[in-house]
């Protein structure tokens, strides 16, 4: 599922730098276990992806602006891979720690 936000920036005098070039999605996706065998993920994806699909589910995002985008395993693995690349370096500059 898909957001689309949109980050304005708007200068004040001694304000901190613009933030230029920024894309950022939230998203809800479904993960198991390591090793899950590969039959079971498929068919998972695939009554996942049948679910999101109705008329009802859609709708119901549509009120929250959201919307389910179906993903096959591959291309889920590929987004979340580029998420963590694209925001790890990111994060870590920030100095973010966890409390755990």
């Amino acid at each position: 599922m898909s957001r689309g936000v949109k980050l304005n920036h708007i200068g004040y005098k001694g304000g901190a730098p613009a933030l230029q070039d920024v894309v950022a999605q939230a998203w809800v996706g479904v993960l198991a276990p390591a090793n899950t065998p590969a039959d079971v993920v498929v068919k998972t994806a695939a009554a996942l992806n049948k679910a999101t699909s109705g008329d009802a589910l859609t709708d119901r995002l549509a009120g929250y602006g959201m919307r389910p985008l179906t993903r096959t395993p591959a291309q889920f693995g590929s987004m979340l891979r580029n998420d963590l690349e694209n925001w790890c370096p990111v994060v870590k500059a920030s100095g973010f720690a966890s409390e755990e």
